[in-house]
């Protein structure tokens, strides 16, 4: 709400033509463009490469995309506690934004059809060292290797892709099953992820049926007689 001093201040002549500033925003009104129906977009914006390690580079570190885009420009916007990029107006990926140096920001699911391809190369891969596994997800790949050392790498590439189908704690308490009874069948470990998903699932909650309130209580009438006993002091407390 303007004030009255403003509205004063507003509407005193001024200049040599003695025109008040109000009816300089009067003039201008018609010629006023409408605001934009879009809402700013509060972001630090850049257009960059991604290179051959499917990283883009953003505010000192880098941040990874799916490996189809190596060589692609892409728009990266950096809000207060996110890293979004753009491939146009499609979101390819969304990181938590490191205010560090230096850093590289993998997202081990961008990496899937790369491990499939070369799985030999997945016991190095920054991507799922990055990503902190539960110890299972190792222990899986050491009881591979020594069952079947030539088909181990593969072996763990198909467990890591389950991570398309099952949460990480899932998969890892199936894995913590098959290793106990010494297997690696991706078949099993499927099988013991989905028991664990049925076992999790909430029961039908128990129907509870109303109770018919008893409000309100007859209440007997008072007696009148009683409160002129007490007045005359013949009933005790």
């Amino acid at each position: 709400m303007v004030s009255r001093s403003l509205q004063t201040l507003n509407a005193r002549p001024r200049g040599k033509q003695k025109i008040s500033f109000l009816e300089r925003f009067e003039e201008e009104r018609a010629k006023l463009l409408p605001l934009s129906k879009h809402t700013f977009d509060c972001c630090s914006r850049k257009e960059a490469k991604v290179n051959h390690y499917s990283l883009i580079a953003f505010d000192k570190n880098q941040y990874s995309v799916p490996v189809s885009y190596p060589g692609r420009i892409l728009t990266v916007k950096g809000y207060i506690g996110e890293v979004c990029i753009y491939d146009k107006q499609t979101l390819v990926a969304v990181h938590p934004r490191s205010y560090e140096s230096g850093q590289q920001v993998f997202i081990l699911e961008h990496y899937f059809k790369l491990l499939e391809r070369k799985p030999r190369s997945v016991g190095q891969a920054k991507p799922v060292r990055q990503a902190e596994l539960p110890s299972s997800f190792a222990a899986y790949h050491q009881l591979a290797q020594r069952q079947d050392s030539d088909h181990a790498d593969k072996l763990f590439v198909a467990v890591l892709l389950l991570l398309k189908q099952y949460p990480v704690a899932v998969l890892a308490e199936s894995l913590d099953k098959a290793l106990i009874q010494n297997q690696v069948s991706i078949e099993l470990i499927q099988n013991y992820a989905d028991e664990v998903i049925r076992h999790k699932k909430p029961s039908k909650p128990l129907e509870v049926k109303p109770v018919p309130s008893s409000f309100p209580a007859p209440v007997a009438p008072p007696a009148i007689n009683r409160y002129l006993q007490l007045h005359e002091g013949g009933v005790s407390a």
